[in-house]
């Protein structure tokens, strides 16, 4: 598919969840001059008067008054609202109004002599509108530009919005295009690739934010060097669903902004890959993280995967080179190497507790190394398939003999970030005296290892390592570059402690 969009300069609307004018004045004063436009939500306000905002004379701002109808909470009428709006026009305080498409027209007429208006459609719902009646509807109501934000939850629909949206740029119409919720975050960051006029950001920290997927103005300027952004640039990202738990967009933008590389690195939560490639043919992609639940069926997708793909069935990086894609899995690097560094060379006998990507490429790492291994798994054929393909023995989940295996390497998500209390349903026996490697990553202490140590495992090993180690092999097939795993578990413990996950990677 090809769209033509113009790539538009990089900027970024603060949105302000005040709920009083002190806390509004203390933002203002915190973030000017690191955004470009300031959103005052006046329906968030309480006990304000129009005098109160005469601090924000001659700064740029975007008055947003929404109603309870549309998703705000001013629950009076629209002339009530509009006589506001008209009180702050003749202050001339701001330069933008945003206004929802089912205002009266007159109305709107007479606020643009005072701002520019922002014509803006809000639907929660999940469904897409149809693009004849938004054309029509713009046609009709007066603005300087539009502003579509929209709920929705397959990629599918996500493709076909942006259909509208190079529409609605073929008509000569500026304006902003927001996917709400965790599938649009990619769009919110690679806007300027879409002509979006600017991107809606929240204050950092524990505030508040006046929309779902909005992303912090420090994550726009620190990590994603969102005002950097160029026509010219690359784009990478991971590819999952979820992704909103991965540390990667942290590690690899920063790995990039230290070699110097004109690239950026985004999360794409994507339920379809049908209509994510779409997307990917489009920008001007350079390479891709895979994880759960895609390693195996980007397969489809791709020009060529080498051997360890091949081996494992399961890919967890696409390199896009010379007009091709291909794969590489550098899962079982990831997983023996801090086993190696750890314990030096040893011949384990493993239990593999789980059979998707993951486990394959952790069987295929045993196998290379001549370790035997069990496979067990709550569907049993699967634990039967891959032990098959690898050359180890499958297990049914209540007939496994702890006494055979010092290894446990649990490949599944269970526990994962945002579902933290989460664990496998895995006896003690399988754990007392055994060494046990939980190739999740975040949080780096899972409940699974917490309870390893409380009933006595001779160690436990997080999925960090396994992380650092992909990570740095990822970004030598992208770049041609070379980067210290060391370095790259540093990264991902700082960052990880600052959402406060404070934990040791080897204890």
């Amino acid at each position: 598919m090809t769209w033509h969009f113009r790539f538009t300069t990089p900027r970024i609307c603060l949105s302000l969840p005040a709920r009083s004018v002190r806390e509004l004045q203390r933002l203002v004063h915190a973030y000017e001059g690191r955004v470009d436009l300031l959103e005052v939500r006046l329906d968030w306000l309480r006990d304000w008067t129009v005098e109160d905002l005469e601090f924000l004379r001659d700064r740029p701002v975007l008055w947003t008054f929404r109603p309870v109808r549309q998703g705000g909470e001013f629950a009076g009428t629209d002339s009530e609202r509009v006589e506001v709006l008209r009180q702050i026009g003749r202050r001339r305080l701001g330069q933008w109004v945003d206004i929802e498409f089912d205002v009266w027209p007159p109305l709107i007429t007479e606020l643009r002599s005072y701002f520019k208006v922002l014509l803006s459609y809000h639907q929660y719902d999940g469904h897409l509108p149809p693009w004849p009646g938004l054309r029509d509807l713009f046609r009709m109501k007066p603005h300087d530009a539009v502003k579509i934000a929209l709920r929705l939850d397959r990629w599918a629909d996500i493709v076909r919005f942006l259909d509208i949206v190079e529409a609605c740029q073929a008509e000569g119409r500026e304006g902003v295009w927001v996917v709400m919720g965790p599938r649009g975050t990619w769009l919110r960051i690679l806007t300027p690739w879409f002509g979006g006029l600017w991107t809606y950001a929240s204050p950092g920290g524990t505030v508040q934010t006046t929309a779902e997927g909005q992303v912090a103005v420090e994550e726009l300027w620190h990590v994603y060097r969102y005002p950097e952004m160029a026509p010219d640039h690359r784009i990478y990202g991971i590819l999952g669903d979820p992704v909103a738990h991965s540390v990667s967009p942290y590690i690899h933008n920063r790995l990039f902004q230290e070699a110097g590389l004109a690239a950026h690195y985004v999360p794409f939560a994507v339920d379809d890959l049908t209509a994510f490639w779409s997307l990917v043919r489009f920008l001007p992609v350079g390479g891709l993280s895979v994880t759960i639940p895609h390693k195996i069926g980007i397969l489809q997708h791709l020009d060529d995967v080498d051997e360890a793909a091949r081996s494992i069935g399961a890919v967890n990086t696409v390199v896009h080179r010379e007009d091709r894609w291909l794969g590489s899995n550098t899962d079982w690097v990831g997983f023996w190497r801090p086993l190696v560094r750890r314990f030096g060379a040893r011949s384990w006998r493993a239990l593999i507790v789980g059979a998707g990507g993951a486990a394959h490429a952790v069987a295929y790492a045993l196998r290379r190394a001549g370790c035997p291994f069990w496979v067990t798994n709550r569907t049993y054929e699967k634990a039967e398939a891959l032990a098959r393909r690898f050359g180890g023995t499958a297990v049914p989940w209540d007939a496994v003999d702890p006494t055979v295996f010092d290894l446990l390497v649990h490949t599944t998500p269970l526990g994962m970030a945002p579902h933290t209390d989460q664990m496998p349903p895995i006896p003690d026996a399988w754990l007392a005296g055994k060494v046990v490697y939980d190739l999740v990553y975040n949080p780096p202490e899972t409940r699974l290892l917490r309870q390893a140590r409380a009933v006595g495992a001779q160690a436990v090993l997080s999925g960090l390592p396994m992380l650092a180690e992909q990570a740095a092999e990822q970004f030598r097939l992208w770049t041609l570059q070379t980067v210290r795993p060391d370095d790259v578990a540093a990264l991902a413990q700082a960052y990880l402690e600052r959402q406060g996950e404070m934990f040791n990677i080897f204890e």
